[in-house]
């Protein structure tokens, strides 16, 4: 007998092997029958099962998922939007490639060219305001009395106080949201012009903190002239007309700073002009 099996004397590619086990699929499941309803069937048909959707002509099945939707004509208005804005920016980058591409080639160099500044258009107000506090040419200043009094109101405050940094930033918190506290802010155009007050102030000796009692007597005929003022106002027959007129024409001066909103002295003005009005 060979001591041989056959199973060794098959090559290896031949070799039987045993077979694998293969995963087996079960499914089950229950049976259903129909039923001849004919009541169900007539309600069915006359639509007695269906709801409104959202309140509209519009009927549905009570387990249809359409009340999950948004409005189609909302959804439809976005997607219009949307594609209008997409064709909007990419106009907008076509134009601004186009203009970055040929803009260096259409402005020939000029080396006798001499730069020249363009001198922006100062107004009378603005000249006078320059004259008063020396600002370089450069600087730009307040276009009006009243933007001029607030900066000027917060600057004194912030001169006299203990810690000036901190009630400058209380006062630029308070007032974010009103433009004419813009200033504070070192982005601003103004802002320049705000720190060049406060060095004004410091070097020409603005603030006197020794002379407490004539700064009380000054106090003391600032209210004495607001209560004048306010007075005259409300004596007229036309006190809003002549509350403008005083602003327009002395608003700027010293005296009558209190008639601009934002000075320090202005509620004080308020409160005279309702105590004369009882």
């Amino acid at each position: 007998m060979n001591k041989f099996s056959n199973a060794n004397l098959l090559p290896m590619g031949k070799r039987k092997r045993p077979e694998e086990e293969k995963e087996e699929i079960t499914a089950f499941g229950y049976e259903s029958k129909i039923y001849n309803d004919e009541a169900t069937a007539v309600a069915m048909d006359s639509e007695k099962y269906l709801i409104p959707w959202k309140t509209s002509h519009l009927l549905m099945d009570r387990y249809d998922v359409r009340h999950l939707l948004d409005e189609l004509v909302e959804v439809k208005e976005k997607a219009k939007l949307e594609e209008e804005y997409d064709i909007e920016r990419y106009m907008i980058e076509e134009k601004y490639e186009s203009k970055n591409n040929v803009g260096g080639t259409t402005i020939a160099y000029d080396y006798n060219c001499e730069y020249k500044k363009h001198k922006r258009v100062v107004t009378e107000i603005e000249n006078e305001i320059m004259k008063k506090y020396n600002t370089p040419e450069e600087m730009i200043v307040p276009d009006s009395y009243a933007q001029l009094s607030i900066m000027e109101t917060i600057s004194k405050e912030i001169c006299h106080a203990t810690n000036g940094n901190l009630l400058e930033i209380r006062i630029q918190v308070k007032n974010a949201s009103n433009a004419c506290y813009s200033f504070l802010n070192k982005q601003d155009i103004l802002y320049p012009f705000y720190k060049h007050i406060g060095s004004n102030r410091f070097s020409a000796n603005l603030v006197d903190y020794s002379d407490s009692e004539d700064e009380e007597e000054e106090e003391d005929e600032i209210k004495a002239r607001i209560d004048q003022t306010a007075l005259m106002i409300m004596k007229s027959p036309n006190s809003v007309a002549l509350e403008e007129y005083l602003l327009k024409k002395n608003g700027h001066q010293d005296k009558f700073l209190f008639l601009n909103q934002g000075n320090a002295y202005y509620d004080y003005f308020q409160k005279a002009k309702e105590k004369q009005n009882k």
